[in-house]
């Protein structure tokens, strides 16, 4: 059985990885907006994240509705 003490050690992770979520969905929105992205390695790289982990942020904000894309012509991604 877990109890509040032994679980408070795992707030401030869990708060950083919050942190960082949301620093990586602003960051990649300023670059959407801009179409600004390059591919989807470029992006992964620009976040730092996997392009795997990529694809799983993007389907993230594509099940909340927002409405991204990728235009291989471009070479970016872009709201629709």
């Amino acid at each position: 059985m877990c109890t509040v003490a032994q679980a408070k050690p795992a707030v401030p992770i869990l708060k950083a990885m919050i942190v960082k979520f949301f620093d990586r969905l602003e960051h990649a929105d300023l670059l959407i907006r801009t179409e600004n992205t390059g591919t989807p390695e470029d992006l992964a790289r620009r976040l730092k994240i996997s392009k795997r982990s990529l694809h799983e942020f993007l389907q993230l904000l594509k099940v909340a509705g927002v409405p991204v894309r990728y235009s291989r012509k471009r070479g970016t991604y872009y709201y629709n």
